[in-house]
């Protein structure tokens, strides 16, 4: 009975008082409080947020899916959010000496979220293989470990890591095999591992090219869409490093592709052949959800960009 009463007296009080002190202690030892790059990362994401909402709200109405009291009121309250939001914002400027530096850490922490998400969704339609994903996203989070270090990309000594897979010259273990039927199935065992390479070089390349200019889209839509990126000297420094690294994958692939032709145009061509079955899949299902065609065609159409995918995917492989 005394055991039952201690176990039960540790739990009440760990409910109890642990419940009703743990968020004035965290708030005492500004365990909770925002950094100076958190608050400024809040009060962009604030005005972009409201700034969508007010294109949304026009979107809205002039669609007549709103009437125009409800437009107005909402327009009206939104316009307050922002005008204070900006408000908000210009005064933090204001106060930050080293602005532009928290700037820099919030967009650069943003563009590597937005590489790692087109890594993800390659490696989700198969456009790139788990190995090459998972040195990706390793390498994106290095970036970010670096970045909760505080230390921006310009700021470091840059050190090349090995991502992109090595692609080996020759066999020399084949030459030295005496019996010709080993030699001939060592080299096409080689060959077979060596092709695979190239095929991967090409992989990583292309998703390099692609996350880079995905970046640069992106900053591209905040300089234009939102007043605060206007002529901003970080976003442009950022695009102008991303649009580095997309020309130098473009370059890297068109040497793999007239260094191996043999090897690389056809799977260049399944590739953009995907992408097409890809496009069809999403147009029947966009026809079959609006009633253009029935079911039962749905299937028809659907089984067979299946099949094709398969044998493309198969022939990919």
């Amino acid at each position: 009975e005394m055991l039952q009463a201690m176990t039960a007296g540790v739990i009440l009080a760990s409910f109890l008082i642990n419940a009703m002190t743990i968020t004035a202690l965290l708030k005492k030892l500004k365990i909770v409080n925002f950094t100076k790059n958190e608050n400024l990362q809040e009060k962009e994401a604030q005005i972009i947020i409201d700034e969508e909402v007010l294109v949304y709200l026009d979107w809205l109405f002039d669609k007549k899916y709103i009437p125009e009291f409800a437009y107005q009121e909402l327009k009206d309250k939104y316009e307050g959010y922002l005008k204070n939001s900006n408000k908000e914002f210009k005064k933090m400027n204001d106060n930050f000496s080293e602005n532009e530096r928290e700037v820099e850490f919030l967009l650069t922490h943003y563009a590597l979220g937005v590489e790692l998400q087109t890594y993800r969704k390659l490696y989700i339609r198969k456009e790139i293989g788990e190995n090459r994903f998972v040195s990706f996203k390793s390498s994106i989070h290095r970036q970010l470990d670096r970045l909760e270090r505080g230390e921006l990309p310009d700021e470091r000594e840059m050190k090349k890591f090995k991502v992109a897979p090595v692609i080996p010259n020759k066999c020399h273990f084949c030459k030295n095999i005496k019996i010709s039927v080993f030699r001939k199935v060592a080299t096409k065992v080689f060959d077979y591992f060596r092709n695979k390479t190239i095929l991967n070089q090409l992989m990583h390349y292309r998703g390099r090219r692609i996350a880079s200019w995905k970046v640069v889209e992106e900053f591209k839509k905040l300089e234009n869409d939102h007043p605060i990126f206007k002529n901003s000297k970080v976003v442009k420094k950022i695009m102008k490093r991303y649009l580095k690294w997309n020309k130098n994958a473009e370059k890297k692939m068109h040497q793999l592709e007239n260094k191996f032709p043999e090897i690389l145009r056809g799977v260049r061509l399944r590739l953009a052949e995907e992408s097409c079955l890809k496009k069809e899949a999403e147009v029947e299902r966009e026809y079959f959800e609006k009633g253009f065609i029935c079911e039962k065609v749905f299937d028809h159409l659907e089984e067979s960009v299946r099949q094709r995918r398969k044998i493309c995917q198969n022939n990919f492989n």
